[in-house]
């Protein structure tokens, strides 16, 4: 798979290319235990709901494939998603009404606030938002958010401490407290009220406070990010202190902002408070957000969820990881538009020294994550390796490696840091295993922070790997593709970009649709860009020809009229470069079909042709997961069974051992081989002699001719049936007017449509 470059990926290239170090240690290093081939899950699709989907709601075969494949495939639920869905009514939330009343209270009392927040996004966005809403309504309010370097994550007895030194009567903790049991009671034995606004996971006990919590109750949508959270408490806060409920819609931008920087899945009601939050934002009134897309060089015209995640995001979270959160919220929060260009600056600036720091620790971090190649989990550590980018580092590597990572700074004597799942690992299960050698830890499944004594680090690295081996298989660690829609060259167009866009906005767990093109070719590549690292290749097969573009691709791609067949996965979106737009495909999964020559060729030919024959055709229904490069193998044509029959009775009757030959000149390989026999065979067109189970010859029987679908296997696999029984890359709905069709590998003439088999 080729790797995406955004402009948080460091390039490491250069380092790499030019350190003789590094190529002399590359011999020496372990083999790899991840598969390098990529699986592509493709999930079921009911031609028949496509076809619906299509024509009644007018959508593009791609976006109706997409909503079926991904479970929406009633009209119903189809129009559901595509409207966005709904915000529900915050009084639904658990707990806000009595969190809404507690602090109503504290206002309506003149009592002095404090909103005690975190340091990343969604803790400085849940910070403004109840912050401008208390102070709109008039009430005394201050804030706090901790340091990542000297208080660390949550609230604290000594921020409790500070806080009712500064005579604040309530403490409303947002994105942190659920877990703060002795720090509540703490506060409480102060004379200071808390009020609790959180989405993590709780603990086996809960504050003795007020809480907000999507989680806590059935409510349909748990996985609200802490700013959302926030944005429905003061809805109910300003409806109680005697406002609409449309006094915090300002504060829906900073809410959308916050679900798709805090990952939480963009479905459901998340998808819809991105929907309108990225409206908002479009016409924000902040000046810190409107500085803050200047220096991030975002359009708002063009705003999208991607937006959010890799332009505004890193630079509110580069304030928290290189120095302090606080520029952040107050720029958030600032009317002043001169400040607002100062605030967005240094916000600027630090993103981009926290990248420099990030590459150099990355560096690092990589040439000892290539040594343990052949562990289920990696840990990397180093000396006063800054805090900041710990979890990046972490995120790369696990991302890069598909294993889980720890990355941790060692100072004084202790280790700190943090850690990534690789998106199929049980994090936080990993590091309670392996509890016996931590000071503290915590998180969820995805990430978590640690510390240790550095004189546990050796065993702790021992166990977490064992406890890794124990759970996972090689198989986990491969790459895999989601394909969402199978297309053809031709589909692959502007009005089909701009259409699947309705899709959006992505994210977590709601994805840009990746469109799996199989059996092309690459007959033209060029490199793109002054790096040479990026390309820009035409492929053609059945549906004509397409552009597609791959960016950082590392992965050798043959070119040219005579290059093998390949099976590609694309991203297909709308791109404008000097003033024209166009659908750009982009290169996420490529994989050319195997080939082999000589006696081995021939033997592994005899072992797929034995298994073909002997297997059950799929049933597409179920959709399946299966390896990239044998998606275009399987799909058998009435040209495969007609070369198959022909190839037979030229030959006439004789073993396999001999037949093979000449049928492995005749077919694109021996899976199509042993299908097309299969259907012959059902067909009582070709006798087969068994020996045991495996094929020993085969006989040209006296028969009549006879239609190809009466065979089941054919039906299975054929790309002539009706689509709801194609198999894999055949089951794409045909374009209304087909591009000409591309060169392609030679195969004997074939009889049009469907046909009776002729016997000559």
């Amino acid at each position: 798979m080729g790797i995406l470059q955004t402009e948080d990926v460091p390039d490491l290239s250069a380092g790499l290319a030019n350190s003789g170090e590094l190529a002399v240690e590359e011999r020496d290093l372990p083999a790899d235990i991840a598969p390098a081939d990529a699986l592509v899950e493709l999930a079921p699709c009911d031609a028949d709901a496509v076809e619906l989907l299509g024509s009644r709601l007018d959508l593009d075969p791609l976006v109706a494939q997409t909503l079926v494949r991904r479970g929406f495939d009633s009209l119903e639920a189809a129009e559901r998603f595509l409207s966005g869905g709904e915000i529900r009514e915050a009084a639904q939330l658990p707990g806000a009404r009595e969190a809404a009343f507690a602090i109503a209270a504290h206002v309506r009392a003149g009592s002095r606030i404090a909103v005690h927040g975190d340091y990343d996004v969604d803790g400085v966005c849940s910070t403004a938002i109840l912050v401008r809403t208390l102070a709109r309504l008039g009430a005394e309010v201050t804030w706090h958010v901790p340091s990542r370097f000297g208080d660390g994550y949550g609230l604290s007895r000594a921020a409790v401490d500070k806080l009712a030194d500064d005579d604040a009567s309530l403490i409303v903790a947002v994105d942190c407290g659920i877990t703060a049991v002795e720090e509540v009671a703490h506060a409480r034995a102060s004379g200071v009220d808390v009020v609790i606004c959180d989405h993590h996971a709780p603990g086996e006990a809960l504050p003795d406070a007020p809480i907000v919590h999507p989680g806590l109750a059935d409510y349909p949508c748990p996985a609200l990010c802490a700013a959302a959270v926030v944005y429905k408490l003061a809805e109910l806060l300003a409806v109680e202190l005697g406002q609409p409920a449309t006094f915090v819609d300002s504060e829906l931008e900073l809410a959308a902002l916050a679900t798709v920087c805090d990952v939480v899945p963009l479905v459901d009601e998340n998808r819809a408070i991105v929907r309108a939050g990225l409206t908002a934002m479009r016409t924000t009134q902040r000046p810190g957000l409107r500085e803050l897309m200047r220096v991030a060089d975002v359009d708002p015209l063009r705003l999208d969820a991607s937006s959010f995640g890799f332009r505004l995001g890193p630079r509110i979270n580069a304030a928290g990881r290189m120095f302090s959160a606080e520029p952040a919220v107050e720029l958030l929060l600032t009317s002043d538009e001169r400040r607002a260009v100062e605030l967005a600056n240094d916000l600027n600036g630090a993103n981009a020294r926290r990248k420099d720091v990030e590459q150099t620790v990355l560096f690092q971090a990589e040439t000892q994550a290539r040594r343990q190649r052949d562990h289920f989990a990696i840990v990397v550590s180093g000396e006063d390796w800054h805090p900041g980018v710990l979890g990046i580092v972490a995120g790369r590597i696990a991302e890069q490696y598909r294993r889980p990572c720890v990355a941790l700074s060692v100072d004084g004597g202790v280790a700190a840091g943090s850690g990534r799942g690789g998106g199929v690992y049980d994090l936080l299960a990993g590091l309670t295993a392996c509890k016996d050698h931590l000071i503290r830890f915590g998180g969820h499944k995805a990430a978590a922070g640690l510390e240790l004594d550095e004189s546990a680090l050796s065993a702790f690295t021992r166990d977490f790997q064992a406890h890794a081996e124990s759970v996972l298989t090689p198989d986990d660690l491969r790459p895999r593709v989601r394909a969402d829609a199978l297309a053809t060259p031709s589909q692959l167009t502007l009005p089909a970009a701009e259409a699947l866009l309705q899709l959006g906005p992505f994210g977590n767990s709601n994805p840009e649709p990746a469109l799996m093109v199989p059996g092309v070719t690459v007959v033209h590549l060029r490199k793109m860009g002054a790096s040479g690292r990026h390309f820009k290749l035409s492929v053609a097969g059945r549906g004509g020809r397409a552009g597609v573009v791959a960016f950082s691709w590392q992965q050798a791609i043959a070119h040219g009229d005579d290059a093998p067949v390949s099976n590609i996965v694309v991203k297909l979106r709308p791109n404008e470069f000097r003033g024209v737009v166009e659908g750009q495909s982009q290169l996420i999964a490529h994989a050319e079909l195997p080939t082999a020559t000589g006696q081995t060729a021939l033997d592994g030919w005899h072992d797929a042709f034995q298994a073909a024959f002997a297997s059950e055709p799929p049933h597409i229904a179920e959709g399946g997961t299966f390896a990239l490069h044998a998606v275009r193998e399987r799909a058998i044509e009435r040209s495969h069974v007609v070369a198959a029959y022909r190839t037979i009775g030229d030959a006439g009757d004789g073993p396999l051992s001999e037949l093979g030959i000449r049928l492995a000149e005749a077919l694109p390989n021996g899976v199509q081989a042993g299908l097309a026999v299969r259907v012959l065979h059902e067909l009582g067109l070709v006798g087969v002699e068994r020996n045991n189970e495996s094929v020993e010859s085969l006989k040209v029987a006296d028969a009549e001719r006879t239609e190809l679908e009466r065979s089941a296997t054919f039906r299975s696999y054929s790309e002539i049936k009706d689509q709801s029984q194609l198999w894999l890359a055949q089951s794409t709905p045909t374009p209304a007017t087909p591009a000409p069709a591309a060169p392609a590998p030679a195969t004997p003439a074939a009889p049009a449509g469907t046909a009776p088999l002729a016997l000559t």
